[in-house]
């Protein structure tokens, strides 16, 4: 539990109040003012100290702990990046062969924004395989059920939190949705992702978790990171 700051200054003040007050009381009618006034300033050099030692204590308890989670929360969240960092994503138009390799870095959207194949997937809804959810994105959203996770990285993904896929009925043409594979198998047919989102949604908010993490690791750590996710030093420990 965290100290008050508040309660610690008025419980300070008060009890150097006591030890300064309590000579004055005890020797008022035995002792000399200066001699009382040195046994107020004493008592209270005492107290303080005291006082000191116990604040300091307090505050190396917490600092400590605090100090202690977010090294646990960095040690996940560069688990997380070196999943990343594995993983290379296909994206194409169902049915066609071409197709734009997108890892998990900051990408350059002037040069894939005008790649002509991409301009007839951007506003395209993304299909994926079960399987590939299974293998791919289901161990990222393990990450985020982990408490050590950052908050604000989790809230990173929520864009890959799909709730359900849909079979695509068959008065719809595959061509109508572009695909998100992480492998080359052939097996299991694409289904919708629900909720639905394009594949220029989602490319940003690849962007942007990737940007919360280096953003993080870079407040809170030594690590730095460039665009291709690459672990450049060690963290704090």
């Amino acid at each position: 539990m965290k100290p008050n700051k508040h309660i610690l200054i008025a419980t300070s003040i008060f009890f150097c109040l006591i030890a300064f007050l309590y000579p004055f009381v005890l020797f008022s009618c035995k002792e000399s003012w200066s001699t009382i006034l040195s046994l107020s300033f004493t008592s209270l050099s005492a107290i303080a100290t005291v006082l000191t030692l116990i604040v300091a204590i307090i505050l190396y308890q917490r600092f400590s702990i605090d100090s202690k989670f977010i090294e646990r929360q960095a040690d996940k969240t560069l688990e997380l990046v070196e999943y990343l960092n594995e993983q290379c994503v296909h994206i194409s138009e169902i049915g066609n062969k071409s197709t734009i390799l997108s890892r998990f870095i900051i990408m350059d959207y002037k040069n894939v924004f005008s790649l002509e194949n991409f301009k007839t997937l951007e506003s395209k809804n993304i299909a994926i395989k079960v399987k590939d959810y299974e293998e791919f994105i289901k161990p990222i959203m393990e990450f985020r059920k982990s408490h050590w996770l950052p908050a604000e990285i989790k809230t990173k993904l929520n864009f890959l939190d799909f709730k359900a896929t849909s079979e695509i009925s068959n008065n719809r043409k595959l061509s109508e949705y572009a695909s998100l594979y992480f492998n080359k198998s052939k097996l299991g047919e694409y289904e919708i992702v629900i909720p639905y989102i394009t594949i220029t949604e989602y490319l940003i908010a690849k962007d942007r978790l990737i940007m919360t993490i280096k953003n993080w690791l870079s407040k809170h750590c030594d690590v730095k990171l460039d665009l291709e996710l690459e672990l450049k030093s060690n963290s704090k420990k």
